[in-house]
């Protein structure tokens, strides 16, 4: 079954309609409309809910029969707010991130009980060194302690334990992120973001199967997710499924998702649309470099495609950059380096400085990242990073083994 609905709003009457369709021959099981206001919100999506619920005939256990829409707020200002914080948290758009913060704080100033506001702030503030290139350590530890906020107002809630997670991996401590994850979904197994997190996590630390398996629970959960729409496409770049790859990215795209161009591009490379790669990985590279110069992108991107001159001016590009002694590396500096054909040089870089953003694990586990796998440099640098005891702990990944010394060899 398709259950189809459109939203009319004038002034501050809305009007609902829905039907249900029966994809098997297309009949139009039931349809209705209904008419508010924005000030009953939260009682008109519950009469909707609990209509199609009705009409679905669905068994409700004991704590839905009480509620099924739970919107974490009495107050419809606030919900509103956190509604289009949201929207730009799913779309991943770099410039909206401060205007959508800035909306959550207007949301819990109208509820402060509102702990799903407090934990949505967080996800934003975890993601601003990676789009923003914000301080690395004061974003965290703000993401930190506003998720601690959402659970003293709600301890029994999953999302701010996939928060911390996020923001643990970050940091490298991929054990504790482990655990948190672990956490969230034990309290709420259907979490969309908590789900999406931990299926990301997983493929950053080489378990691609069950992180492909993790992404298709998410988007059992929620189909439309934009970033995990992406991320799907992206394992199947790295599996070889170009056509299905572009069809996931595309799709990402349509429902909003702005961080599609890198793997879009590395899809037109690998299927011979050399103009269109060029644009793609040139716009994809910049996305992710707040802060670094403006041709960033097109150097890196020419490197990339280029020959073997155009390499050679990239991977300058990124030492001169590594130069300057940052005291935190934007995730794209190590990898291009992986993808340029430097892998020594990233491993050293991601052992050595903390990273902005987690991007660079998705070369180190892709096609590209295969001379970075099988550097004698990796058994130290997984030790080093914390790979190789996240590892002893759950088991090394598909393409990794442990030696007759205690190291882990990848492919």
């Amino acid at each position: 079954h398709v259950l189809e609905g459109s939203v009319r709003k004038q002034g501050q009457r809305l009007r609902i309609g829905a039907q249900l369709i029966r994809v098997s021959d297309g009949i139009q099981l039931w349809s209705d409309t209904f008419d508010g206001t924005d000030a009953d919100i939260f009682a008109l999506q519950e009469r909707i809910a609990r209509r199609v619920t009705s009409e679905l005939a669905v068994a409700l256990n004991a704590n839905q029969q009480t509620r099924l829409i739970d919107s974490g707020t009495a107050n419809p200002e606030a919900y509103a707010l956190y509604l289009q914080a949201t929207d730009v948290f799913n779309r991943r758009s770099p410039a909206e991130i401060d205007a959508a913060i800035d909306q959550l704080q207007r949301a819990v100033a109208l509820d402060p009980g509102f702990a799903r506001a407090y934990s949505r702030m967080a996800a934003l503030h975890a993601l601003k060194p990676e789009y923003l290139g914000s301080d690395l350590d004061g974003s965290l530890e703000t993401a930190q302690q506003l998720a601690r906020r959402a659970l003293d107002l709600q301890p029994a809630f999953a999302e701010p334990h996939a928060v911390i997670g996020y923001t643990l991996h970050l940091q490298k401590r991929f054990v504790s992120a482990r655990a948190a994850f672990e956490q969230a979904l034990s309290i709420d197994p259907s979490d969309p973001l908590s789900n999406f997190w931990f299926a990301v996590t997983l493929v950053n630390n080489g378990y691609l199967t069950a992180g492909a398996t993790q992404l298709d629970r998410t988007l059992a959960i929620d189909p439309l997710l934009p970033n995990a729409l992406h991320h799907r496409g992206r394992l199947l770049e790295w599996m070889g499924d170009l056509e299905g790859a572009r069809a996931m990215l595309e799709r990402a795209r349509s429902v909003g998702a702005r961080n599609i161009e890198l793997p879009l591009g590395q899809v037109s490379q690998r299927q011979g649309r050399m103009d269109e790669a060029r644009a793609e990985i040139s716009a994809g590279i910049q996305f992710f470099s707040p802060g670094l110069p403006a041709d960033t992108g097109a150097i890196l991107a020419a490197g990339i495609l280029g020959d073997a001159t155009a390499r050679d001016a990239a991977i300058a590009r990124l030492r001169g950059i590594l130069e300057t002694r940052p005291k935190v590396v934007p995730g794209i500096v190590p990898w291009a380096l992986i993808t340029l054909g430097a892998p020594d040089d990233a491993l050293r870089v991601v052992a050595t400085l903390p990273t902005s953003s987690n991007i660079w694990h998705a070369a180190l586990w892709s096609p590209r990242g295969a001379a970075a796998r099988s550097s004698p440099a990796f058994p130290g640098f997984a030790s080093t990073v914390g790979l190789a005891a996240l590892w002893d702990a759950y088991g090394p990944p598909e393409l990794c083994r442990k030696d007759a010394n205690g190291q882990y060899r990848c492919e």
